[in-house]
């Protein structure tokens, strides 16, 4: 289906979400044009890597959903003293964490302009 879509020009690029390492191999091999993203649950208490590694492998993208673990990292001791020290919320230094690494991208979701704005102020 993903092919078809991609062939009539409805869409620029292809993705697929919540596939672990075996369907993203299978994914990979059955398309005709290549896939660039993996949208999974990722954040500092769910490790991806072996997820992360296979879209690195197949030159994919991972987007990582729940990034603030729905609110839990604001609760953690070690992102609050490394918010601390650089002045950044617990929330800001997750995304960064995230950001940092190679081919990952985060959507946070956020109820206030003031959050939104808070999850972009993290480059400094």
């Amino acid at each position: 289906a993903l092919n078809e879509v991609k062939n009539l020009g409805m869409t620029r690029l292809i993705g697929i979400s919540n596939f672990p390492t075996a369907l993203i191999d299978q994914a990979v091999s059955l398309t005709d044009a290549p896939l660039t993203v993996n949208q999974v649950e990722y954040h500092p208490y769910l490790d991806q890597s072996k997820v992360l590694e296979s879209v690195r492998a197949h030159n994919m993208l991972l987007t990582a959903y729940c990034p603030i673990a729905r609110g839990n990292v604001m609760k953690d001791a070690t992102l609050k003293a490394i918010g601390e020290k650089y002045g950044k919320s617990p929330v800001q230094v997750t995304l960064r964490w995230l950001l940092q690494q190679d081919g990952v991208m985060a959507i946070p979701k956020s109820g206030s302009p003031k959050n939104a704005a808070a999850n972009f102020d993290i480059f400094d």
